[in-house]
C-alpha cells in the first residue's frame, strides 16, 4: 500500500508543474502506462518492439521516459479549433529530450504533417527535427489561390541539446490575419521554439494580398500525429529520432513565456551553458579555471585525446576560481561544469578547452613518434608538418627527422604554408639530437613531397599520368625571413589551368610570394619538380617598392626539374628594391626547358633566370663556387636559337640596373636544340646586362656571347675532369683544372656541397665540390681519426683515441649505403669509386673522410 501511494505521488509530482489550460493531450509515459494519453484517453500506438523505459529526468525509476530505439508512436488527429474571428488555429507542443546523435541528418522527432517525403515541395503541417545536435521545426500552409500554392517557413535553433542532458522544447504555432489600409489583408503563418525555457528562434511565413486571399490548409492538417517518424511512415533510418522522449504535451493555445519557463524550470536545473567558464593564468603545467554564476558548482577536466572516463572530478566549487596543476606541457585540455541543484545534480555542460603552454624555440616532427603529438621534444612530436607550421611563432626553428611528408593525403592545393615570420625549417635528422650540430648532413633524408599517392615514375614531364595527382606547389613562403635546410623537396606539379593561382602555375617546388622579401635555402635538393609558367624548383617573385631584399642558395641541388622559363629557378623584381642573390656551394644539373604539349611556349634559363623586370628595380647578383651541367634548353617560342637558349639567363628591362659576379664555377655539357652546345649566360627576350664580372671559372665556349668587365679573368674552357660525367658524379677528378684555381677572396661559407672544408690546400677549386677535403666544419666535429688502408677492395679499419659509436658509409650524394656499430666494416661489396666515410662517438662528436673502394 505505502509502495502504490509513493507511485502515485510521484506521477502526480512530475506532473505537477504542467498548465492545464487547453491542455489536449499529455503523455507521461508513467510506469505502467507507457503509451497513455493522461487528458483524452487518445493512446499512443508502437511500431516496432525495441522501445524501453528508462528513468526521467528526476531520476526517479517509477516514472518512466522512454527510448525509441527505433520504434515510432501513432495517434489520431488532434483538431486544433478556429479562433472567436472564425479564422486562425493554435497550438503549442511542449516535450523533452535527451539525446547524444550529432550528425548532418535531418531526424524527425514529431510529425504532424501530410508530407511523404524530404523531396515534396506540396505540403502542408508542421514537424520538429534534429540536426547537428540542434532543434529545428518546419510549418507549410497552401493558399486557395493558385498564383501562391504552397509556402513553407521554420527555423534552426541555436542552442546545441545533443550533449546527453534533459531539455525542454517548446514550439508554438499559429495562423492569423491582419488587415492593413488600402484593403490589404495579409495572413501570418507564425512558429517560435523555446529550448530549456528561453526563446530560441522564430520564423515561419506571411503573405499578404489587396484581393482574395484564404487557406487551404494550414499547418494544422487531417492526419495522424507521429513520434520518430512521419505520418505515412515511410522515413529511412538516418531521418529518423531514435533517443529519448518524455512528457509531450498538446495544447490548443498559445502558452505564454512565463508558462513555457515554469514547465521546463519546475523542480528542474538544466546543466549550465559552458560560458560561464573561462581558463587563465595558462602556464606550462597549470591553469586557473573561472566560474560566472551564484551558485555551488563541479568541474571536470581530461586531456582532449582522452575519454570522459578519465576526467578528474572537482567538487562543490562556488562562483570564483579554481587551480589545475600538474598538467602536461603543451598539451589540449577540455573542461566541463555541472551544478549541484536541490532537486537535482545537472548533468555536465559542453566543454571549453585550453592548451598549457610551451617553451618557445623548437619545434619537433617525426612522422613515425608515438607520444603526445604537441612538439615538444623528439618523443612526442608532430607526425605533420603542417600541425607544427600551425602553432609556430616568430623566430622559431622546426626540426624534422627522416621521412617523406607530403602537404595532404589528396588536395593538390595544399602546401607546406610557411606565413610566420623567422621560422627556420630544419631537415636531415634521425631523430635523437639535442643539437643542431648533431645532424649529420645526408644521413637521414627528409623529403618534403608533392606525390600525394606514391606513385611518380622517373619521367619528368608537363603530362605524366603518374604525377596527375601531385601537389601544385610543395612549399609556399608567405612571410619573411625564412630558411629553409636539410630538406629534399620534390614531386611539385604546377600544371595548373590559365588564370588559376599564381601557386599553381609557378614553382612546382618552392613558390615564394613576392610581399616576402627573404629567403634562405641551405643543404637542399629541390629535384623533379616541374611548373608549366616559370620555375619548376623556385618561383621568388619580389615586389616590394622600397627597403632590401634577398634570396640566398647556400650548398644546395637543383636537379631534373622542368619549366617553360627558368627550367629550375625564375626571379622577377617586379618593385623598386634592391634585391640581391647569394648563390653559392650548388650544382645545377639535369634541367630543363622545354616546349609544353607540343606549342612552341619554352624559352630558356634551365637553371635559372634572375630577371629585372620593373624598370626602377635593381638587382645584384652574385654566384660563386657552383657547377652547372647537364641542363638543356629546348624551348622553341618565337625568337628562340641555339645563341639565346642559354643555361643561366641574367636580364634588365630599360632603366632597370642589374649587375652580376661569377666566380670558381663551372658549366660544362649544357646543351641546346639538337644537342648543340648551350651558350652559358645570356638575356634571349630580354637585355643581357650590359657586362658582367666573371672570374676563375669554366666554360666550354669560354663564355661565348657574354661582355666581361675589365675585372674579369683567369677563365678557361678546359674539360673540368668530373669523377664521372655519364653517372651524374659531378666531384673533381685528380688532375682537374679546377682544383686549386679558384679566387679565395670571392667564396662564401666554410663548407662544399658535401659538407666538407671549402679551402683546401690553401687555394678553392672551382665548382661545388672540394677536391681532396676531408672534413666537415661542425663545432661539434673531430678529426683525430685514421681509416685504414686506404684505398681498400676489403676491409676497412677507423682508429681513434675516442670510442666509435657507429660508421657509416655515403655516395657522394648523400645516400647512405652501409653502416656499422664496431670501428671495422666490410665494403667488398660496393663498386670501386669514391665515398664518404661518417663516424660517431659515444659522446656525441663525429667526424668525415674520404675513402675510395678499389
Amino acid at each position: 500500500m505505502k509502495q502504490t501511494l509513493l507511485l502515485l505521488l510521484v506521477s502526480l509530482y512530475s506532473l505537477a508543474q504542467n498548465p492545464t489550460n487547453g491542455l489536449v493531450a499529455q503523455y507521461g509515459f508513467n510506469n505502467g502506462a507507457v503509451l497513455v494519453d493522461d487528458a483524452n484517453g487518445n493512446n499512443f500506438t508502437q511500431t516496432g518492439t525495441s522501445l524501453t523505459e528508462v528513468n526521467n529526468r528526476y531520476g526517479n525509476p517509477p516514472t518512466s521516459a522512454v527510448s525509441l530505439n527505433g520504434d515510432h508512436l501513432t495517434r489520431s488527429d488532434i483538431d486544433f479549433p478556429i479562433d472567436g474571428l472564425g479564422y486562425g488555429n493554435f497550438e503549442t507542443l511542449s516535450f523533452w529530450i535527451k539525446t547524444t546523435t550529432n550528425d548532418s541528418d535531418t531526424r524527425i522527432i514529431i510529425d504532424d504533417s501530410n508530407r511523404t517525403s524530404f523531396a515534396s515541395s506540396t505540403w502542408a503541417g508542421n514537424y520538429v527535427y534534429l540536426v547537428n545536435g540542434f532543434i529545428g521545426a518546419q510549418l507549410g500552409v497552401q493558399y486557395y489561390q493558385a498564383s501562391l500554392g504552397y509556402r513553407s517557413g521554420g527555423v534552426l535553433t541555436n542552442k546545441f541539446v545533443s550533449d546527453g542532458n534533459w531539455h525542454h522544447v517548446a514550439v508554438l504555432l499559429s495562423n492569423s490575419i491582419g488587415y492593413g489600409g488600402c484593403c490589404t489583408t495579409t495572413i501570418y503563418n507564425s512558429l517560435s521554439v523555446y529550448i530549456d525555457g528561453v526563446n530560441a528562434g522564430s520564423g515561419g511565413n506571411s503573405q499578404s494580398s489587396t484581393s482574395s486571399i484564404s487557406l487551404a490548409q494550414s499547418h494544422d492538417t487531417n492526419g495522424n500525429i507521429t513520434v520518430g517518424n512521419n505520418r505515412s511512415n515511410s522515413l529511412p533510418n538516418n531521418n529518423r529520432y531514435f533517443d529519448v522522449v518524455d512528457d509531450i504535451l498538446f495544447y490548443n493555445r498559445l502558452l505564454t513565456p512565463t508558462e513555457i519557463s515554469d514547465i521546463a524550470n519546475y523542480n528542474f536545473c538544466f546543466a549550465p551553458d559552458s560560458t560561464i567558464l573561462s581558463a587563465s593564468a595558462i602556464t606550462q603545467t597549470s591553469a586557473t579555471i573561472n566560474i560566472t554564476g551564484s551558485n555551488t558548482y563541479d568541474i571536470a577536466y581530461h586531456k582532449t585525446s582522452e575519454p570522459f572516463a578519465n576526467a578528474i572530478i572537482v567538487s562543490g566549487i562556488n562562483t570564483g576560481s579554481s587551480n589545475l596543476t600538474s598538467l602536461d606541457v603543451f598539451t589540449d585540455y577540455k573542461v566541463y561544469v555541472r551544478r549541484q541543484c536541490t532537486s537535482n545534480t545537472t548533468g555536465w555542460s559542453q566543454p571549453i578547452t585550453f592548451r598549457t603552454a610551451r617553451t618557445l624555440g623548437y619545434i619537433y616532427v617525426n612522422q613515425n613518434a608515438v607520444g603526445n603529438n604537441n612538439g615538444i621534444s623528439w618523443t612526442n612530436a608532430y607526425t605533420s608538418i603542417t600541425d607544427a607550421l600551425a602553432i609556430a611563432q616568430n623566430n622559431e626553428e622546426i626540426w624534422i627527422a627522416e621521412g617523406v611528408y607530403t602537404p595532404h593525403a589528396s588536395d593538390r592545393s595544399a602546401s607546406f604554408t610557411v606565413n610566420v615570420p623567422g621560422i627556420k625549417i630544419y631537415g636531415g635528422f634521425e631523430g635523437t639530437e639535442t643539437q643542431l650540430s648533431d645532424r649529420i648532413i645526408g644521413a637521414h633524408e627528409t623529403i618534403l613531397s608533392g606525390d600525394l599517392l606514391a606513385n611518380d615514375d622517373n619521367i619528368i614531364s608537363y603530362t605524366n599520368s603518374t604525377r596527375v595527382d601531385n601537389s601544385y606547389t610543395v612549399v609556399n613562403i608567405l612571410a619573411d625571413n625564412i630558411e629553409l635546410n636539410g630538406l629534399t623537396i620534390s614531386g611539385g606539379h604546377a600544371n595548373g589551368a590559365s588564370g588559376s593561382a599564381t601557386e599553381a602555375r609557378y614553382g612546382g617546388g618552392i613558390h615564394k610570394s613576392a610581399s616576402t622579401r627573404n629567403l634562405t635555402i641551405k643543404n637542399c635538393k629541390v629535384i623533379k619538380n616541374v611548373s608549366k609558367e616559370a620555375g619548376g624548383a623556385i618561383s621568388s617573385g619580389f615586389g616590394a617598392t622600397a627597403g632590401t631584399s634577398s634570396l640566398t642558395i647556400n650548398g644546395s641541388e637543383f636537379s631534373e626539374n622542368l619549366s617553360a622559363i627558368g627550367g629550375a629557378i625564375y626571379s622577377a623584381s617586379t618593385g623598386t628594391s634592391t634585391v640581391s642573390y647569394f648563390i653559392s656551394n650548388s650544382v645545377f644539373s639535369k634541367n630543363k626547358v622545354g616546349d609544353i604539349n607540343g606549342a612552341a611556349t619554352g624559352y630558356a634559363g634551365s637553371s635559372m633566370w634572375l630577371r629585372a623586370y620593373n624598370n626602377s628595380s635593381t638587382m645584384i647578383s652574385n654566384i660563386v663556387n657552383c657547377t652547372f651541367v647537364d641542363n638543356v634548353d629546348e624551348g622553341t617560342a618565337s625568337g628562340m636559337n641555339n645563341m639565346s637558349r642559354v643555361t643561366l639567363a641574367l636580364t634588365k628591362n630599360t632603366s632597370a640596373n642589374h649587375t652580376a659576379t661569377l666566380s670558381n664555377s663551372i658549366f660544362w655539357n649544357n646543351k641546346g636544340l639538337s644537342n648543340a652546345v648551350a651558350r652559358p649566360i645570356g638575356g634571349f627576350i630580354e637585355s643581357m646586362i650590359p657586362s658582367m664580372t666573371i672570374k676563375n671559372s669554366i666554360d666550354e665556349t669560354n663564355f661565348t656571347g657574354v661582355t666581361l668587365s675589365g675585372t674579369s679573368g683567369n677563365n678557361s674552357s678546359s674539360n673540368p675532369l668530373f669523377t664521372n660525367l655519364s653517372n651524374g658524379d659531378y666531384t673533381l677528378s685528380n688532375g682537374s683544372p679546377a682544383i686549386d684555381s679558384g679566387d679565395n677572396l670571392s667564396v662564401i661559407g666554410v663548407a662544399d656541397l658535401l659538407g666538407m672544408q671549402r679551402i683546401y690546400n690553401s687555394t678553392v677549386d672551382m665548382g661545388a665540390y672540394e677536391y681532396g677535403a676531408t672534413l666537415g666544419f661542425n663545432t661539434n666535429s673531430f678529426s683525430d681519426f685514421s681509416v685504414f688502408p686506404n684505398p681498400t677492395a676489403g676491409i676497412l679499419n677507423v682508429r681513434s683515441a675516442i670510442n666509435i659509436y657507429r660508421i657509416e658509409i655515403y655516395s657522394l650524394e648523400g645516400r647512405k649505403i652501409k653502416e656499422a656499430k664496431n670501428s671495422i666494416l666490410d665494403i667488398s661489396d660496393l663498386s670501386s669509386g669514391i665515398y664518404l666515410l661518417k663516424v660517431k662517438t659515444e659522446e656525441g662528436k663525429f667526424g668525415t673522410k674520404k675513402i675510395i673502394k678499389n
